[in-house]
């Protein structure tokens, strides 16, 4: 019982002090706590973007890859059908 009622005692002062903490915010602590969110929210878009263009281009390095790929295949099984069709008709 003693360790419950001093957890509660722990979280209770914890609580008060957060609600006498805000009842503090001046006019200069909110500008400067607007000031903090907008530069994290520039710094975020700037990664976010950077790695949007990172993965593009990788993207476009895998398209590049799977066209070559096709590419291959196209020639590949067309070379198979000629060799087919030039046995049944030219062969015995």
């Amino acid at each position: 019982m003693n360790s419950a009622r001093a957890t509660r005692n722990i979280l209770s002062a914890s609580v008060f002090g957060v609600e006498s903490e805000r009842a503090q915010w001046t006019d200069a602590r909110l500008d400067d706590l607007s000031n903090r969110v907008t530069e994290m929210d520039y710094r975020l878009t700037a990664r976010i973007d950077n790695l949007e263009s990172r993965m593009d281009a990788r993207f476009n390095v895998l398209d590049a890859k799977f066209d070559a790929m096709q590419r291959t295949l196209i020639v590949s099984m067309t070379s198979v059908v000629l060799a087919f069709a030039a046995q049944f008709v030219f062969g015995s």
